[in-house]
């Protein structure tokens, strides 16, 4: 049904009249309007004082702006539907700065560096994470040892239609990595053997290379392969702990701003010799710096209305996130994706548009962006409610430098679709810049 909602709304940009915001809502117009708000502070007497703090959790009682209230009650008519609003409103308060970034090049050293940190002690390494004849025939062992027949046959079917290239394993004391090499594998003392991959903007390593970490609710559904059944997963650790021990390993290797958006039960586990490796929990993590943490990639992402990017406006740039998971041996698996670095703090707190002033434009907004929707007639139509309204950060490009963007203080509407069973079928988010009060066009994902 999303999809579907998604590919209508385009086509009624191009076949319907959509009613129009009084106010034209475009961000960086060019007109140096922009800047100058970007520029101007928040008074003293409403700020808090607050600093970046990685050991903050999701939950903490947030520092709540006397001007922003806890809540938003209220609703608005369009495509001859009454859209409830009942929101509640999350924020840290102040400071809320605006940084300038661009794009971090993950170096050779920060790969050995996080590798080191994760790694038992390794006697060996090989430039491929290539599967191996010895690593298949361990596989087919296990499989037959699980009475795994069909999937043995398959995994030997695929042994013989691969070609082996030869392992050229050299002694290693330590995690080193050959500038340039982008694939590598170390063998463990424990033996075990793990794997370092850097390629384009994105770093995974893994404590037992080809291991995936599985979320319990899939789990729960289809288990680890078919006519499997439901699998129950229950962490030796505690959630509590297993984020500890993450948030001590971000310090360890000088990540600040990080905090945890979601925590899943889950198990790390070889899908080619079916063999579980641990059970623990997966995080998801942002970089939110002084702001409320959010995963923008889970669910959907702007599917109640769409801005075409002007000629003179960047790409909008995929969101920095990282992956992680921790189990009682630590932390085995860890991604870091389309990392960004500061540039220049651009103003340590800036001033929000007045909050009643951003009601109104994102009423406008959502109003105008919902007004296709008369198209499709009842009770097929799924229906949003707003549910919350969150400050956090996120990515917008400087107009003009293909290179740089602004970590730019956000609210995120979140809407919950219900189908006509009223069950809730999916959330979505749609971004507001905090400043001016334009919506935030982001890079919309695949699901």
């Amino acid at each position: 049904m999303k999809r579907l909602l998604v590919i209508l709304f385009a086509l009624s940009l191009l076949l319907a009249c959509v009613p129009t915001p009084e106010e034209e809502f475009v961000v960086n117009k060019g007109d140096g309007t922009f800047e100058e708000r970007i520029q101007v502070t928040a008074a003293p007497q409403e700020a808090t004082e607050t600093v970046p703090d990685t050991t903050r959790q999701p939950d903490a009682p947030a520092i709540v702006d006397e001007a922003i209230p806890e809540s938003w009650v209220d609703e608005f008519e369009t495509a001859g539907m009454q859209v409830p609003i009942e929101a509640q409103i999350r924020t840290n308060g102040h400071p809320c700065p605006i940084c300038k970034v661009k794009r971090h090049a993950i170096q050779t050293d920060e790969m050995q560096r996080i590798a080191s940190s994760m790694l038992p002690p390794v006697n060996a390494v090989w430039n491929s994470t290539s599967h191996s004849k010895q690593e298949y025939e361990q596989a087919l062992a296990s499989l037959s040892a699980q009475g795994l027949t069909q999937l043995a046959k398959d995994t030997f079917q695929e042994m013989n239609e691969n070609s082996f290239p030869d392992e050229d394993w050299k002694p290693a004391s330590e995690v080193m990595i050959d500038s340039g090499v982008r694939e590598v594998s170390f063998r463990c003392e424990n033996g075990q053997i793990a794997s370092v991959q850097c390629y384009g903007n994105s770093l995974c390593i893994d404590a037992h290379r080809h291991a995936i970490a599985y979320s319990a609710d899939l789990l729960a559904i289809d288990g680890y392969y078919e006519n499997q059944g439901p699998v129950h997963i229950e962490p030796k650790i505690s959630r509590e702990k297993a984020e500890e021990t993450l948030y001590a390993f971000l310090e360890q290797n000088g990540f600040s701003g990080y905090l945890v958006c979601n925590a899943d039960k889950a198990s790390y586990f070889d899908n080619l010799g079916m063999t579980e490796y641990s059970q623990g929990w997966s995080f998801r993590l942002v970089n939110a710096g002084v702001y409320i943490p959010i995963d923008l990639e889970k669910g959907g992402l702007g599917s109640i209305f769409r801005l075409e990017n002007g000629d003179a406006y960047s790409s909008p740039w995929h969101p920095e996130s990282m992956v992680a998971y921790v189990s009682e041996y630590g932390v085995e698996s860890f991604g870091w994706y389309d990392p960004t670095e500061t540039v220049e703090v651009i103003n340590p707190d800036v001033q929000l548009l007045g909050f009643s002033e951003m009601q109104k434009r994102i009423k406008n907004m959502l109003c105008a962006g919902l007004s296709w929707m008369g198209d499709l007639k009842a009770p097929y139509a799924d229906t949003p409610v707003i549910k919350e309204l969150i400050l956090t950060q996120t990515l917008v490009p400087v107009k003009n430098e293909r290179d740089a963007a602004y970590l730019m203080p956000t609210w995120v509407v979140v809407s919950d679709w219900y189908g006509p069973n009223g069950v809730c079928s999916y959330r979505d988010y749609c971004c507001f810049n905090a400043v001016d009060g334009s919506p935030i066009l982001l890079e919309a994902q695949d699901d």
